[in-house]
């Protein structure tokens, strides 16, 4: 379509229409999924905060208002976030299939919404269907070649997924897994047909996980690096410059 729109309007030599294409892996989400973003766009933030907001502020609003609204949202907020590492660190979520071993392990390391993201992949990924395209002996072990596809009866939109034996390194064409550290139904559906019993090591994120650092122990952290008798909110400032 956008070759189509080129060819149409003469423009394939645009000084700034070049510039925009080189900086693709930039703006472009099909150039850049090499990159880990945690699956949050960059208008995420801003979208949710005046969401938040918008609720309780209106055109009458003055300055010193709008400031203590704020501060109520952000402390709700902070009040929210306790809440959920209170629930993460006392209990674990239900389990779907009880039975399913990497099930198992992934509510043992992954928090509690991280843990039903994945569980979702692991549903799809029962949905999916796969053909092998190859098996080659390498100094590494075997490297298994799959086409896997969403659509059981169709076949369409397949991804090539490479799964190694013993080391259980995979890497499938989606991408998903750099983007946003968890791995997603094409590469959950490989390791069911191989029976693999847990998580491998490389592929658990330790930000997704329950050893993730507390919010207690970056306010330990900020009272012990500040040996200079500086402020601890103007340390804060000055660290996040």
């Amino acid at each position: 379509m956008c070759v189509r729109l080129v060819e149409k309007y003469n423009c394939a030599k645009n000084a700034w229409l070049v510039r925009l294409f080189w900086l693709k892996e930039k703006w472009c989400p099909a150039y850049c999924r090499d990159f880990f973003s945690g699956g949050i766009l960059s208008s995420q933030r801003s979208e949710s905060t005046n969401a938040s907001l918008s609720k309780r502020v209106n055109t009458t609003c003055g300055l010193f208002d709008f400031y203590n609204i704020f501060c109520d949202v952000v402390t709700e907020w902070r009040i929210k976030e306790k809440d959920e590492n209170a629930k993460n660190k006392d209990r674990f979520p239900e389990i779907y299939l009880p039975h399913v071993s990497i099930l198992q392990h992934a509510s043992k390391i992954y928090m509690n919404n991280l843990y039903k993201v994945f569980e979702n992949e692991h549903i799809k990924g029962e949905e999916c269907c796969q053909d092998l395209l190859s098996s080659i002996q390498t100094s590494y072990g075997t490297e298994h070649t799959y086409a896997v596809y969403e659509n059981r009866l169709s076949k369409k939109f397949g991804f090539v997924v490479r799964f190694n034996l013993p080391d259980h390194n995979i890497v499938c064409d989606c991408k998903k897994y750099s983007k946003s550290g968890i791995l997603y139904c094409h590469c959950v559906r490989i390791f069911n047909v191989h029976c693999v019993a847990k998580i491998p090591d490389q592929y658990t994120l330790k930000r997704w996980t329950r050893l993730a650092r507390p919010p207690q122990a970056v306010e330990e952290a900020v009272s012990s690096s500040n040996a200079s008798g500086v402020l601890g909110f103007i340390w804060r400032v000055q660290m996040y410059r």
